[in-house]
This record gives structure tokens, sequence and C-alpha cells, in this order.
């Protein structure tokens, strides 16, 4: 008779056999399930390091392009030259760059002195490291590419117009009009270079001719002295040009140099055949009445203010009295026009070339000029009309161009990546 204590023996061992093989294959197939996770997790690990790479790469293109765009729409950099180094940070497509403009190294003497772009772009783990140079190439100021060119704010009052040519391109910082605007003005906001915000403005506006510019046409300029009255300088009928000027010697190209030294100046029924360089002008400073400008040398301005002035266009014509403004020398237009010795002549007033003020202008009355560049604020409270100068666009003195950056492609290199 079989003993039922063994019997229960074998089946507990049998049991015991039975969950020991259970758990081993439990733990087979949670080892292989969690090798299967693992792998997975470390393939789709992989594949995210690669796309973040990809996007990192785009990230760092898209910064490079953001230099290159500061170097062209920064002021500071119009010269041709980077004076010192800047750095900032730029955000694109889920991913974030430092980026640094710093003075490059020429490769020799002869060579241009480059701007050395570097960039890290980082998006998740990924990061990738560029560096590159952009050279400059002289070309005309973008701001004198345009019709009318207002770092600051633009107002036009009720009851007048601005009215700009047909195609031709303007821009200003804030564009206040309660009156009439004829034509398409961008706006592209304040400020200069510093924060991001603030450096996106300061990169849309067209670069405009910076203190160095200016000093370059003053130092072509003859100086003129004009006797002060009661403390201001006050003068009515005159003619300059490059072969006249009543006021001192004359200068071949037409270029004369006021200093005003902070005192009101008063001037009025005048004609410039060239570029009357205005300085320093004290407050309620204006040119009035009838006035004429023309560029004696084709793409230079007719009318430069280093300060702020006001136009007041009240007059519709020129008219000679007592001052003949076409004498033998200085024919009416200067290009193919005629001269004689009456004092009878009447001429629609106007610049017929640029007028550049590095402070604010204010225009009252009627008045025509064919470019207007103002670094500061203007204000039209007359009826204004305005076209582009070809030749101070395409074609203007050497005092007047300004450092376009282009990327030298063939000195782009990466640094490093990670992972």
């Amino acid at each position: 008779m079989p003993d039922p204590n063994m019997s229960r023996t074998t089946h507990s061992r049998h049991r015991g056999t039975a969950y020991v093989l259970a758990l081993g294959l439990a733990l087979l197939v949670g080892a292989v399930a969690t090798g299967t996770i693992l792998a997975t997790r470390a393939r789709f690990a992989g594949e995210a390091d690669v796309v973040d790479l990809a996007r990192a790469e785009a990230t760092a293109d898209a910064a490079i392009g953001y230099a290159l765009r500061t170097l062209n729409g920064d002021s500071t950099y119009a010269g041709g030259t980077v004076p010192a180094a800047s750095t900032s940070t730029f955000s694109f497509n889920g991913g974030t760059a430092r980026l640094r403009i710093a003075p490059g190294t020429a490769v020799d003497s002869k060579s241009l002195v480059p701007a050395t772009i570097t960039v890290a772009a980082t998006v998740g783990r990924a990061v990738r490291r560029y560096r590159v140079d952009a050279l400059p190439a002289i070309t005309p100021f973008a701001a004198l590419e345009q019709a009318v060119s207002v770092a600051g704010t633009l107002g036009v009052s009720a009851g007048v117009s601005l009215t700009l040519a047909s195609g031709s391109h303007s821009t200003a910082g804030v564009l206040v009009a309660t009156g009439t605007v004829v034509g398409s003005i961008e706006t592209v906001g304040l400020g200069q270079s510093g924060g991001t915000d603030a450096l996106q403005a300061s990169m849309l506006r067209p670069a405009m001719p910076t203190a160095d510019h200016i000093d370059a046409l003053r130092a072509a300029g003859t100086s003129i002295t004009i006797p002060a009255t009661a403390g201001s300088i006050i003068a009515s009928g005159f003619l300059l040009s490059p072969t006249a000027n009543p006021y001192g010697m004359l200068n071949q190209r037409g270029i004369y140099v006021l200093d005003c030294g902070g005192r009101t100046l008063n001037l009025s029924e005048i004609r410039i055949v060239g570029t009357l360089i205005i300085v320093d002008p004290g407050v309620g400073s204006m040119i009035s009445g009838g006035m004429l400008g023309e560029a004696a040398v084709p793409g230079m301005p007719s009318l430069v203010v280093v300060g702020s002035l006001f136009l007041n266009g009240s007059a519709a014509r020129l008219i000679e009295g007592t001052v003949n403004f076409n004498p033998q020398g200085t024919p009416y237009p200067y290009v193919g026009g005629t001269v004689d010795s009456d004092l009878i002549d009447q001429r629609i007033c106007g610049f017929d070339a640029p007028v550049i003020v590095t402070g604010s202008l204010s225009i009252a009355g009627a008045l025509r000029c064919s470019g207007l560049v103002v670094a500061g604020d203007c204000a039209i409270g007359g009826n204004v009309s305005v076209t582009r100068s070809d030749w101070a666009a395409w074609a203007p003195p050497a005092e007047l161009r300004a450092a376009r950056w282009r990327l030298d492609r063939s000195t782009r290199v990466e640094v490093s990546i990670d992972p």
C-alpha cells in the first residue's frame, strides 16, 4: 500500500519544479522584453540625436544669416570694419544659438579685414559649432537707395500730403499720419543695437551715413563765414556753386561748410549748386522762402545738416531781384542749362539732390526734393513730394559709400559637433 506522505512529497516537488520553470520562463521573457525596450529606446534616442543634429545645423545656418543681416543693417558696421566683438542670442526652429561677431584677421597685408562669425547652435542634446568670415564690399548706402528714409518717427499732419514717386521705396521707424500719404512706407521700428528686439529693428532700418562719412564730406569742403547779427546768422539772396561763393574761396565740387557754433541760422532766397553742409545750427534754425538745390557732382547731396533744421517752403518760386542766380559759370539747370545777365528769372523751388539731416527735420509750406534722409524724427506740415535720386542710389561719391558684407563661404568650417 503506497505511503500517502511520499505521494504528497512527490506532488510538492512537481509543483516546485513547475514554479521554478514558470518563474525562469517569466524572467527570460521579461529580460528579452526589457532588452527589446532598451534597444528600441536606444535606437529611438539615436534617431532623435540625428534629428536634433540636423535641426541644430539648420539653426546654425539661420544664426549665420542673422549675423550677416546684423552686419548689413547696423550702422556700426557700415564703414566696412568691426570696431569690437559683440555677442547675442538667436532662436530658430526650437533651437537656440549663441553668435559672436568679431574682427577677423587678414590673410596678408593686401587683403580685406574680415568679420569673423562664430555660432554655437543647440537643439536638445545636439550642439553644432561653425565659424565663417564675411568681407565688406563697398556699395551705396541703403538709405540713399530710397525716396524717404527716416530712422525715427515720420509724422504727416492733417490737411497736408506726402507724395512718393511711383515705385519708389521708403521706410520710417514709426509712421504717424493724420494727413495723406501717397505711396508705400514700410515701418521698421525704433531702437539701437542692443537687445534682440532692438537689434532686429536696427537691422531692418536701412544703413545711413555715419559721422565718419559726414566728416569726410566736411573735409572735402571749403569753410564759409556769414557774419552774425545779434547772435544769429542771417543771410538772404545768395548763390553757392563751384564758380560762385560770396563768403570766401571757391570749391571745385561746390562743397561749402557753414559752422553755426550753436547760433540760430536763418537763410532765405538761396540757390545751391553743390553741397551746403550746415553744422551745429541753434534751436529755431531754418531755411525759408525761395530755395533751390542741385548737385554740382552727380550723386552728391545738395544739403547736409549736422543737427536739426526747419525747412519752410513758403515760396513756390525762387525769384531773382538783386541777385542773378544763373550767371556765367553757373547755368540753370547746371547740366545743359543756360546763363544770362538779367535779374528777371523765376525758378520752381526744390532740391534736385538728396537732403540729409543727422538730427530732426520739420517741413512746412510746399517742398519738392530728390531723396530725403533723416536720422531723427521728421515732421511734415506741408505738401511734400519726394523722388529717389538715382545718382545717389547707385553712383554716390566715395564719401557716401557703405560696406555691404558678404559671406566668404570658402572659410566656413565646423568647429565641433556633439553628441
